[in-house]
C-alpha cells in the first residue's frame, strides 16, 4: 500500500470492508503515508450498540478495535464510515436476491450464488453490507442523505 500511496499521492481512494489492521500498521510504520491517501471509505463500527457479533459490536471493529481507533484518530482526511445500523436500513428479501441473480454467466456471481444459498437459505432478508459500501464508493450520488459525526472506538 505504501508504495502505491507514494507513487500516486492523494489519487487513491481506499475502500475498507474488513478489520483495519493493515491500514493501522501502515499509519504506525510510515506515518507520512496517511497524508497521501485521497479518501477513505470504511464499513465498520456502530452508533447505537447494535452489532453482528452477538456482543453489541460490529465485526470489523470488534476484530481489531485498536486498529479502528488508530485509523479514526489519525486520518487527516474525512473518513466515510458506514456503521452497521446504517447498512441495516436497506434490506432485500432473499427471494428477490436469488431470483434476480439466479440466471448469470458471471463466474463470480455463480460462486456467490452457491455460497449465499448455503448462508441465506433459511433467512428472509438479505443485507449485502459490503456491497452497499462498495456501491457508495463507486457512486456516492446514490446516497439520499449524509450525516457527519465525530467517531471514537471504546
Amino acid at each position: 500500500m505504501r508504495e502505491l500511496f507514494e507513487k500516486y499521492p492523494n489519487e487513491i481512494t481506499l475502500l475498507a470492508v474488513g478489520p483495519l489492521t493493515n491500514l493501522a500498521l501502515l499509519y504506525k510504520m510510515f506515518p507520512e503515508t496517511k497524508d497521501k491517501i485521497g479518501a477513505l471509505y470504511i464499513l465498520g463500527g456502530n452508533r447505537h450498540g447494535v452489532g453482528n457479533t452477538g456482543l453489541a459490536a460490529e465485526f470489523n471493529f470488534f476484530r481489531d478495535p485498536e486498529a479502528a481507533h488508530i485509523v479514526l484518530n489519525n486520518s487527516p482526511m474525512i473518513v466515510h464510515v458506514f456503521p452497521w445500523e446504517t447498512v441495516l436500513l436497506q434490506t432485500f428479501t432473499t427471494r428477490w436476491r436469488f431470483e434476480t441473480f439466479e440466471q448469470t454467466t458471471n463466474p463470480a456471481i455463480e460462486v456467490l450464488n452457491r455460497v449465499e444459498y448455503e448462508v441465506y437459505a433459511k433467512e428472509e432478508l438479505w443485507t449485502p453490507c459490503d456491497m452497499y459500501v462498495a456501491a457508495i464508493f463507486l457512486n456516492s450520488s446514490i446516497l439520499q442523505s449524509v450525516q457527519s459525526y465525530r467517531a471514537e472506538v471504546n
